[in-house]
């Protein structure tokens, strides 16, 4: 796993990957941290560049999830993939673990998608922010037009981890923020605690920019987690 995060942050943004078996990362306090796929990668001619793969859980588990950005790190985005195109599909996977930050963009699966699908997929990791002007989810925290009219799809995935993020602009069980025209959210459930300043929701928290929200269809989706905004 490490190896493929590490060939695809070098510059091979479409490969694809298959868990054939649970992975243990065995995070902690003295032994982290997960830096992510794609994004914001420092000191690489590739910051900024799109994962454009697919990553295929085959229904496993990756565990020992550990970051601490507030220490040294100061990524802008925290999440398994960072960045994910319009190409990308995260799917059949289950992620465990904790994350503590102060940056800007955080989830557990995807930081910033654009038109990317992420299908049966658990999130189980613990995230807590100290940050103000930041937007954290449990899914995907920040949706934007991707460069085709690809319609994104959130299908049958779960939050079931907790959100600390008092002074946080944005906290949501699946979908934080959207600024692109469509979505599709079906079958997704939240059960984590979300807590917020602003805008805090289970399965979507709110739109922003000056894009023109046309339609965000919310499907067989609930919420049993308490929410709570200051």
């Amino acid at each position: 796993l490490i190896d493929f995060r590490d060939y695809v942050n070098a510059g091979h943004f479409t490969e694809s990957a298959i868990l054939m078996n649970d992975i243990d990362l065995n995070g902690s306090s003295s032994n982290q941290f997960w830096p992510t796929i794609a994004g914001y990668i420092i000191d690489s001619p590739y910051n900024g560049t799109y994962y454009n793969g697919t990553f295929d859980g085959n229904y496993h588990s990756i565990s020992g999830i550990y970051i601490d950005d507030t220490l040294s790190h100061g990524y802008e985005c925290v999440a398994f993939i960072c960045l994910a195109g319009d190409q990308a599909i995260i799917k059949n996977l289950t992620l465990w673990g904790n994350v503590t930050l102060s940056g800007y963009l955080s989830a557990g699966f995807v930081s910033v998608g654009k038109g990317c699908n992420i299908i049966n997929c658990v999130n189980n990791i613990n995230i807590t922010c100290s940050g103000s002007d930041i937007y954290v989810a449990g899914i995907v925290s920040s949706l934007f037009p991707p460069v085709s009219n690809k319609l994104p799809l959130i299908l049958n995935c779960v939050n079931n981890g907790d959100i600390n993020a008092p002074n946080g602009s944005g906290v949501s069980g699946i979908v934080c923020q959207v600024r692109q025209n469509n979505l599709n959210i079906i079958n997704c459930v939240n059960t984590g605690r979300l807590t917020g300043y602003a805008y805090v929701a289970g399965i979507y928290a709110e739109d922003i920019g000056d894009y023109i929200i046309k339609s965000i269809n919310i499907i067989n989706c609930g919420n049993t987690g308490h929410i709570i905004s200051n």
